[in-house]
């Protein structure tokens, strides 16, 4: 395994808003976008730009489920994709999918998987990096309007997970999680180790349960601890799990976990 990083990762995001690849990559992946400092947010919220309201959309909609949150999420994610972030379109396509969509002409929130599947077909043709993650998943799992072939799926996210940047590491840990799903153990260790020897640390928690499942209590309990300090979120199981492990946690740190 890669050695524990020296510093811990800080738990809050804060950039400037642009309009290119380098701003979207930071909402790639759902677990960043729950870390944007309430400035960051601010920021977002009073944007003018279509990069700036698909930004504000997506912190909406993975931090809040009430219905003003999800119409506005709605809005910005329409006006953003008629502007030409493709991944909006992606995201519209997700809120399809899951009944979150609102539609102002029918006053409700619409449930529609064929038009979510039409919307990430067309984020795909735009150039969506979150379209293609979204269909790579539904290749490898099937459903009915991909069929399945775990094969392709699989050979996909392997030949991303090659490539330079923070895109090629989700397409490693999906790799990763593809193959822990075969049963190809070596394979998703050398995936999700790819990812840590690359400063992506989310799938420590995935090699940790691994070891777990291989009853490698030491090994397990040390990454456990280590992702605790790095902040990931399933990493903290472990202070649920061991009240020792709870206790060994500042006032403020139980307090932001337990809420």
């Amino acid at each position: 395994m890669p050695q524990k990083p020296e510093t811990e990762k800080s738990n809050d995001l804060n950039f400037n808003i642009t309009e290119d690849e380098s701003f979207l990559e930071h909402f790639l992946d759902q677990r960043d976008v729950r870390r944007l400092t309430p400035e960051m947010v601010e920021k977002l919220r009073n944007s003018d730009s279509a990069y700036g309201k698909y930004g504000y959309g997506q912190w909406l909609y993975r931090t809040h489920n009430d219905e003003e949150s999800l119409k506005t999420a709605t809005e910005c994610f329409r006006f953003a994709a008629g502007n030409g972030v493709a991944d909006a379109l992606q995201m519209l396509s997700t809120l399809y999918y899951n009944g979150k969509a609102y539609d102002e002409e029918k006053e409700a929130f619409v449930l529609d998987r064929e038009l979510s599947h039409e919307l990430n077909k067309e984020a795909i043709e735009k150039g969506s990096v979150l379209g293609r993650l979204k269909r790579s998943i539904d290749l490898y799992y099937g459903n009915d309007y991909t069929p399945q072939d775990k094969a392709r799926a699989i050979s996909e996210a392997e030949l991303e997970s090659y490539k330079p940047g923070k895109v090629a590491l989700l397409w490693s840990e999906q790799l990763g999680w593809f193959c822990e799903d075969s049963n190809r153990k070596e394979k998703a260790y050398e995936a999700y180790r790819h990812c840590l020897k690359n400063g992506h640390y989310y799938p420590m928690y995935d090699v940790a349960t691994m070891f777990l499942k291989d009853n490698k209590m030491e090994a397990y309990t040390g990454l456990m601890k280590a992702g605790m300090k790095l902040g990931i979120p399933q990493c903290h199981l472990l202070g649920f799990e061991k009240e020792k492990e709870w206790d060994t946690l500042d006032q403020s740190e139980q307090k932001r976990l337990h809420n």
